[in-house]
């Protein structure tokens, strides 16, 4: 658990990241994600990082 985030990973590069009120599971690689925050924000500032990714980055070591 990242704060209130758990990270489920499948793959290296792949996991699932549920918020801790199970309200909405989202898709997300170490670069992606398919929340709102990111879709909206990674188009008009590249490399952006929503909570979602970094919670995903942390748990497989890469930040």
């Amino acid at each position: 658990m990242i704060g209130d985030l758990v990270v489920y990973p499948v793959s290296s590069e792949l996991a699932y990241v549920v918020e801790r009120d199970c309200r909405i599971e989202l898709t997300t690689t170490p670069n992606s994600c398919t929340c709102c925050t990111f879709r909206f924000n990674s188009r008009h500032q590249p490399g952006f990082r929503c909570r979602h990714i970094e919670a995903v980055r942390r748990v497989l070591g890469l930040s």
